[in-house]
């Protein structure tokens, strides 16, 4: 089984039950010049050689000058932007800890009931929002009104590796 790397992505496994995620993506993205955001996905954020993608908007700039993760604190968009190690350690460290912040976003909506209620408002990666949607629909085919698919996910979904 190989394990999800990118934040939007876990959104389309958690429901289902799945809990594997990438130990090399983030590493993979962080070489290219590329970050996480949380619920939209990469984006390029330092020019290393010919990749292409979408780079951060101005509102997601914002949301970057304000991030917790280590790498952010101690080194702002500068180390994210940084060539050669320097400029890879810092992404990888964003990588990892937005990884792991969206992966305890899923694990505590899921378990309370409520991802069927938020996913929409943290996923605003259009590609993928009406992927989930879809795959909530599906799952809570046959679900009583009481029981609910939000009901089945926290029931099914295992989590425990998340």
């Amino acid at each position: 089984m190989l394990g999800v790397g990118g934040t939007a992505t876990l959104h389309l496994i958690a429901p289902l039950g799945f809990d594997s995620v990438n130990s090399s993506g983030w590493r993979n993205r962080a070489a290219r010049g590329v970050i996480q955001l949380p619920g939209s996905g990469e984006r390029i954020i330092a020019e290393l050689g010919n990749w292409r993608g979408r780079r951060p908007s101005d509102k997601e700039g914002r949301k970057l000058s304000k991030c917790g993760c280590p790498a952010c604190q101690h080194h702002g968009l500068d180390g994210l932007k940084a060539n050669k190690l320097e400029g890879f350690c810092n992404r990888a460290t964003h990588n990892l800890w937005i990884l792991l912040l969206e992966v305890k976003w899923l694990k505590k909506h899921i378990r309370a009931g409520t991802y069927e209620d938020n996913y929409s408002k943290r996923l605003d990666n259009s590609r993928h929002r009406p992927l989930v949607g879809e795959l909530l629909k599906l799952l809570g085919e046959g679900d009583t009104k009481e029981s609910g698919v939000t009901t089945r996910l926290a029931r099914n979904a295992p989590l425990g590796r998340l």
